[in-house]
């Protein structure tokens, strides 16, 4: 088998959303097309003619109730996949999917793409039947599939992870759990990029389809809390037991749930932050000759400037962490 080729290049690219918003020039590569995975009639035209599809669209929220995770993550992935299958022109689909679906309560060392998948929440199992939909798909038709496992993502762009965690770090709310030392693992999503465009490019290679566990840095959780505590002027989290955490966090969902509002502090959440989780990238870095650029230095800063360029918190120059926590878009 020849070695891995080099990136795709695409002639054009289309993007499927429901609120299109005429971001591009018309001499552009980019075309922005109106559809909606939850309605199978909306997908036809948005197909003809597409050769790969990149499938990074998600629900994603922890407070999500299971119908809508799995009416948007599952079925829905499930719709655009039966019309890619019988409207587009080519085969090849890469999904972003998540390594959240081995769970929070992995062993203390570099988990693979073997090791059993065990959701811990609806989210989580709403990606891994997700990644089941697209499987069972293979044996019946021409479909080249590839499936990279990332953890959070973060970088320009990111509301998702990062614009919470600063919100939590400036209210007090993002306590450091226990000693801090426990190691996380984070996606640039410019490195996400890279590596789907390296597997569209090298998707006919393979036989059977790929599952590819993929990131661009680890780093401990006392670490990440003080590079975007120095990046914002804002003071270093205390430092809380983690049996003194998983309790407050439980009083709190009994808050969010009388007052029905949501919550940063959950039990979710402070498993997620509180659990060594690190994944062997042996794999991808054999079939596509995948490499990380970015660390958490240039990830976090790159995160924060674009937060602060789209007006979701102030500079930290001349601010309060109130603005920092409170200023919304």
């Amino acid at each position: 088998m020849n070695g891995p080729h080099d990136s795709f290049k695409p002639s054009e690219v289309v993007i499927l959303t429901r609120k299109p918003k005429n971001r591009y020039k018309t001499n552009d590569i980019v075309t922005e097309i109106q559809g909606d995975l939850t309605d199978p009639r909306s997908l036809k035209n948005s197909l003809e003619d597409i050769s790969v599809v990149f499938h990074i669209a998600a629900l994603a929220d922890d407070w999500a109730p299971w119908d809508q995770l799995y009416r948007v993550n599952v079925k829905g992935t499930a719709n655009l996949a039966d019309a890619f299958l019988k409207f587009a022109d080519g085969n090849s689909w890469i999904q972003v999917s998540s390594a959240g679906i081995y769970g929070h309560y992995i062993p203390n060392e570099q988990v693979d793409e073997d090791y059993p998948p065990n959701p811990t929440s609806e989210y989580q199992k709403s990606k891994f039947l997700q990644e089941e939909e697209l499987l069972h798909r293979v044996d019946e038709n021409n479909f080249k599939l590839g499936i990279f496992r990332t953890p959070s993502i973060i970088g320009p762009g990111d509301t998702t992870t990062t614009l919470p965690v600063i919100r939590a770090l400036a209210k007090r709310s993002f306590p450091q759990v226990g000693d801090g030392n426990n190691l996380l693992s984070f996606m640039n999503v410019l490195d996400l990029a890279r590596g789907m465009s390296l597997a569209a490019g090298n998707l006919d290679r393979f036989k059977i389809p790929k599952i590819w566990n993929i990131y661009s840095f680890s780093t401990t959780l006392k670490e990440y809390q003080s590079v975007l505590c120095r990046l914002l002027q804002l003071p270093q989290p205390k430092q809380i037991n983690f049996r003194l955490a998983y309790t407050a966090a439980v009083l709190s969902e009994i808050w969010a749930k009388l007052s029905g509002r949501k919550t940063t502090l959950n039990r979710y959440r402070v498993t997620k932050f509180s659990k060594s989780r690190v994944y062997d990238m042996t794999r991808v870095k054999r079939d596509l000759s995948y490499e990380p650029h970015y660390d958490l230095r240039t990830s976090a800063k790159a995160a924060v400037e674009w937060l602060i360029d789209n007006d979701y918190i102030e500079s930290p120059v001349g601010s309060t962490v109130l603005s920092i926590a409170d200023k919304k878009r």
